[in-house]
């Protein structure tokens, strides 16, 4: 097999880390680390040896924990990218142009990566970054 053919091989599975790309929730990157577009690495922990927290949120739930935590007892988000309202307000679809490469919606046990979910639950997507 050529290198080319292992590359390209390689790339289709890839997916990326939500908190560095989504639309929704990291429209600029990261608001903690800065990266854009960062591939996730499906796994707990990094080479860098630090466990990914994103992972540990994603690899079961589509990252979905934030809207289940959000209906049931409001939001709680830490951090510089907080929700702008804590309240339900008209449900929303949301066609995003990184589903095809969003680790959360890969994983999503329910089609819809959280924070498409929490649109469609009419809350402010960022309660997903609980």
């Amino acid at each position: 097999m050529s290198e080319i053919s292992v590359l390209n091989d390689s790339a289709v599975g890839a997916v990326e880390c939500p908190a560095t790309m989504c639309p929704l929730i990291a429209l600029n990157g990261s608001p903690w680390t800065g990266e854009k577009g960062a591939p996730c690495p499906e796994k707990e922990g990094t080479e860098r040896g630090v466990s990914c927290l994103w992972w540990i949120m994603c690899k079961d739930h589509g990252g979905l924990l934030g809207v289940d935590e959000a209906l049931t007892h409001g939001a709680f988000v830490i951090g510089p990218n907080k929700p702008k309202r804590t309240y339900k307000t008209t449900p929303k679809t949301y066609e995003c142009p990184k589903a095809n490469v969003c680790s959360w919606q890969k994983h999503s046990p329910i089609g819809l990566c959280g924070p498409r979910q929490a649109l469609k639950e009419g809350l402010d997507p960022r309660v997903c970054l609980f």
